[in-house]
């Protein structure tokens, strides 16, 4: 027995189910950490803590010399830059503009000339009007939130020439966000179904059978106590309706733990790698 559009549509529904971001809050989110994302792609670039993604694509065959690649949600260029030193050219999107801002000064230090960038949500991306169709010979999406329904994950298909790759967390556990929920007086979610989860399924029920590994990461960031309120803000949004009073709380218990103005978080987190073949018909 084929497989049915109901099958697919258990998985497509579910995920869209989700709470869906709001992209004007979704970019003030990520202008916020650019600085941030923009430190981290420097030191990642001096210490190669890219190469095991890297290796990985290079086992599947999907960074060669003549391709085309296409970064959603780019950064500050962290994958952009080690691509263009390999491929025939690299195009970025981010939501955020301060990313791309950081994604083109990172690449021209770098004297890379292969590689352009875009502020464009992936999510209302219109690939007919800007000529994407099948244009790329992989299409990558390393931790992005852009890709957070079947049509955002089936529209990589819809822009891939052969290879698709996309990250995720299977669970993550913050240690302040956490201690923050308790706070409040919040019961701490279980982790639920990820992005990867409905992906994998969805690929499953449509006949594309996807490659998936697993890494464990432990990881500490440090911010400035206001940056951290806008932050866990944003993050914890969904548990209130009054957001001025829920900043209002946040800032007061972060206050009690934040060391001379500044808040450390400590995560662990397992993510998962998925990579697939695009059909050729």
């Amino acid at each position: 027995m084929g497989r049915s559009r109901l099958d697919v549509n258990i998985f497509a529904d579910a995920w869209k189910k989700r709470e869906q971001a709001n992209l004007t809050e979704t970019q003030k989110f990520w202008d916020l950490r650019a600085e941030e994302f923009n430190q981290l792609t420097l030191e990642n670039e001096q210490s190669k803590n890219n190469d095991d993604v890297i290796e990985f694509l290079l086992s599947k065959d999907a960074l060669q010399s003549d391709f085309e690649v296409l970064d959603i949600g780019c950064g500050a260029g962290k994958y952009s830059i080690a691509f263009a030193g390999m491929v025939r050219s690299v195009t970025g999107i981010d939501i955020s503009p301060k990313m791309i801002a950081f994604s083109k000064e990172n690449m021209e230090a770098k004297g890379l000339k292969n590689g352009q960038f875009h502020t464009i949500p992936w999510q209302s991306l219109d690939i007919k009007e800007w000529g994407w169709e099948k244009k790329f010979d992989l299409v990558f999406a390393s931790m992005s939130p852009a890709v957070n329904d079947a049509e955002t994950l089936l529209k990589m298909n819809a822009v891939s020439r052969k290879h698709c790759f996309m990250s995720g967390f299977v669970y993550r556990e913050d240690k302040i966000k956490n201690y923050l929920i308790n706070k409040l007086g919040w019961e701490i979610k279980k982790y639920p179904p990820s992005n990867i989860y409905y992906a994998f399924n969805i690929l499953w029920q449509k006949g594309i059978y996807s490659d998936i590994a697993y890494q464990d990461r432990e990881w500490t960031k440090n911010w400035p106590l206001e940056q951290a309120v806008e932050i866990y803000s944003y993050q914890l949004r969904s548990f209130s309706s009054d957001q001025l009073q829920l900043q209002e709380k946040i800032k007061r218990y972060l206050e009690e733990i934040s060391n001379e103005g500044m808040v450390e978080e400590n995560m662990k987190a397992k993510t998962a790698w998925l990579y697939w073949q695009v059909p050729s018909i």
